[in-house]
């Protein structure tokens, strides 16, 4: 499993959309400690959620972009509320911010 940037989600790609990625992530770690659900992946750094998606199943190469918390899967916060990732209320905050 390899992370690769989609140029869509880069900070400076005019005329692009997309949800731009934070500058102060690591996607690679992120990546790395993120949790499958179906066919992608969920991760947080504790302030925000992100999702990765396989772009070529042959490479093993992902691509992640930021979303709301409120897109990620119930079993997967649950997960990470336990483990200390993330409290529920940085979870409202995050989402709040985002909309």
């Amino acid at each position: 499993m390899r992370y690769e940037p989609n140029p869509k989600h880069k900070p400076a790609a005019p005329g692009r959309r997309g949800s731009r990625c934070p500058r102060n992530v690591d996607p690679v770690s992120l990546l790395e400690n993120s949790a499958l659900h179906g066919k992608k992946r969920y991760a947080t750094d504790g302030r925000q959620a992100f999702c990765a998606q396989c772009h070529d199943f042959e490479g093993d190469l992902w691509h992640g972009y930021p979303i709301l918390f409120a897109e990620v899967p119930p079993s997967i916060k649950s997960q990470w509320q336990a483990t200390g990732a993330v409290t529920r209320r940085a979870m409202r905050q995050a989402d709040r911010r985002q909309r």
